[in-house]
């Protein structure tokens, strides 16, 4: 995988850590869906909800289970 891609999915997934989102992943036709989401504390507005998709790449699922988010894989 290409080092400055990796470094890019790397920032934005420590990015919605630091941030206190919820990271569900799990496995989409040979990719990895990440479902973000971000809901309100007490005096915060909204719930946020983004969905992305990762290539499935020996990287990604490290950097992953590195930082303790599980890939489902109960589709496969």
């Amino acid at each position: 995988m290409d080092p400055f891609r990796l470094r890019e999915f790397e920032a934005q997934l420590d990015y919605w850590l630091q941030q206190g989102y919820q990271i569900m992943a799990d496995e989409a036709d040979g990719e990895i869906r990440l479902t973000v989401i971000f809901v309100a504390r007490a005096g915060e507005l909204g719930k946020e909800r983004e969905q992305v998709f990762w290539p499935m790449v020996p990287e990604t699922v490290d950097m992953l289970a590195r930082r303790g988010v599980e890939i489902s894989r109960a589709g496969v």
